[in-house]
């Protein structure tokens, strides 16, 4: 279970759902060849595990252009602003 969709809030909803008194079950059982409808577990996808002040930025450049000299001074600047 890993890729850049597997976000914490569905980490989340998986030990919320083991903490519940009657948890669902899996999807499906190794014993049994027939899924369970509704099995899907909720989560909040507004949850964070990051704070309020972490700053992302995606940058693009083609390398031959200035682009990746431009953006690692963009870079430098925004680091020096939000220690």
């Amino acid at each position: 279970m890993s890729s850049k969709e597997f976000t914490p809030a569905m980490v989340k909803a998986v030990y919320d759902n083991l903490a519940q008194s009657k948890p669902k079950e899996p999807l499906h059982n190794r014993n049994s060849r027939r899924r369970q409808p509704h099995a899907s577990l909720e989560y909040d996808p507004a949850f964070s595990t990051e704070s309020d002040e972490v700053v992302r930025a995606l940058f693009y450049g083609l390398g031959a252009d200035g682009t990746v000299g431009a953006n690692k001074n963009s870079i430098k600047i925004i680091g020096e602003r939000h220690p």
